[in-house]
C-alpha cells in the first residue's frame, strides 16, 4: 500500500502544467492557492510562454532545448515527447523528491501537453508518486485533425497515470458560445483546477469523519485508467435538494459512459455554523447508492468551509468501469 509521507517539511502534492495551456491553468491555480503543502511546476518547450508566467522562475522547466529550441512543439506530439526524453533527468531531479501525489494537467491537442505528458506520468508514477493526470480533450471547434492525436495521447496516459480524469473542450464552450475567448480560457482553468482543490481540501481535512489518504489511494487503485468527478452546490432551506440537482452537470462526468461504480469518495463541506446534519448524510449517501449501484462501496467525510454560511457542497469521485465517448 502506499503510505501519505509525513516528514516535516515534506510537501504533500506536486501539481504540473505541460504545455501552454496547461501551464496557463497551473498558473491561475498557483496565483489563487491557500495551501501550503503543494509545489508547482511549469513544463513547456516554448520559452516565451514560460516567462510569462507569475509563477516563480525555479518552478519553471523549459524542455527540449535541442529538439524544441524554446519555440514550442509546432503541435507535433513527437517534438513534445521527444523534448520530455531529451529532459528527463532535469524533469526527475524535481520530482524526486518523492511527493505523496503528483497532478498533471496536460491539453491534447496535439504539441507539447500530447507529446510529453505520458512521459512525464510515468516517470513520477515510477519514482512512487500517486499520479492523476487531467486533461481536456480539442473540441469540435478546434478541427477533426485533433481527434486522433488526442486519442493516442489519452491511451498513453492510462497507461502511465494511477488514474485519468479528462473533459471534452465543447463542454465548455458550448454553454459560453457568447463569451470571448479570454473569459472562455478562465472557464477552462477553472474546470481543470476543481479536481485538485477537490482532492486537496479533502484529505486535509482535520473535521470528523476524516477521508485519509488511504481511502483516495483504495479508490485511486479501482480507476481502471478513467475516473469522473462530481461537485455541486446549494444553500438555504432547500441545500440538500439543489445540491443533489446540480450533482450531475460536472464536464468530468458528462461524456463519461459509466457501466459499473465501484466505488465512491465523497466530501461534504458545510459553514462551521451551519453544518450538515446526520440525516442530511443519509439521504445523500442513500441519493448515490440508488443512482450508481447498491454495489458501489462509497467512502465519505466531512470539511468546514470558512466561505460558507448556510451553503453545503458535494464532491464525489468515481471509479469503476468507465468509458470514454470520445
Amino acid at each position: 500500500m502506499i503510505k501519505l509521507k509525513t516528514e516535516a517539511n515534506h510537501k504533500l502534492a506536486l501539481i504540473i502544467g505541460v504545455g501552454d495551456g496547461a501551464c496557463r491553468a497551473l498558473n491561475h491555480i498557483y496565483l489563487g492557492s491557500t495551501f501550503n503543502n503543494i509545489d508547482f511546476l511549469a513544463i513547456n518547450t516554448d520559452k516565451h510562454a514560460l516567462y510569462s508566467l507569475d509563477i516563480p522562475i525555479e518552478r519553471q522547466l523549459l524542455i527540449g532545448a535541442n529538439v524544441a529550441k524554446g519555440f514550442g512543439s509546432g503541435s507535433d506530439p513527437d517534438v513534445g515527447r521527444e523534448s520530455a526524453i531529451e529532459s528527463i533527468s532535469a524533469i526527475k531531479k524535481i520530482v524526486s523528491k518523492d511527493y505523496s501525489i503528483v497532478f498533471i494537467l496536460a491539453g491534447m491537442g496535439g504539441g507539447t501537453g500530447s507529446g510529453s505528458s505520458p512521459i512525464i506520468a510515468r516517470l513520477c508514477r515510477d519514482i512512487g508518486c500517486v499520479v492523476v493526470t487531467i486533461v481536456s480533450v480539442p473540441g469540435v471547434f478546434e478541427g477533426n485533425i485533433r481527434k486522433p492525436i488526442s486519442r493516442n495521447g489519452i491511451d498513453l496516459l492510462y497507461k502511465a497515470s494511477n488514474m485519468v480524469l479528462l473533459f471534452s473542450n465543447d463542454r465548455i464552450v458550448s454553454p459560453h458560445s457568447n463569451a470571448n475567448s479570454p473569459e472562455v480560457f478562465k472557464f477552462l482553468d477553472l474546470v481543470l483546477k476543481m479536481p485538485v482543490d477537490f482532492i486537496i481540501r479533502m484529505i486535509t481535512s482535520k473535521e470528523y469523519p476524516l477521508i485519509d489518504f488511504d481511502d483516495l489511494i483504495t479508490v485511486i487503485q479501482g480507476a481502471n485508467g478513467l475516473a469522473a468527478v462530481i461537485s455541486g452546490i446549494g444553500e438555504g432551506d432547500n441545500r440538500i435538494e439543489d445540491t443533489l440537482l446540480k450533482l450531475y452537470d460536472s464536464p468530468y462526468l458528462l461524456d463519461v459512459n459509466i457501466k459499473a461504480v465501484n466505488n465512491i469518495l465523497l466530501f461534504i463541506e458545510s459553514g462551521s455554523e451551519n453544518q450538515i446534519r446526520m440525516s442530511d448524510i443519509g439521504i445523500i449517501i442513500d441519493h448515490l447508492q440508488e443512482k450508481f449501484g447498491k454495489n458501489a462501496v462509497i467512502l465519505w467525510g466531512c470539511g468546514v468551509n470558512a466561505n460558507f454560511s448556510t451553503e453545503i457542497r458535494l464532491n464525489a469521485l468515481l471509479t469503476g468501469e468507465l468509458l470514454e465517448r470520445f
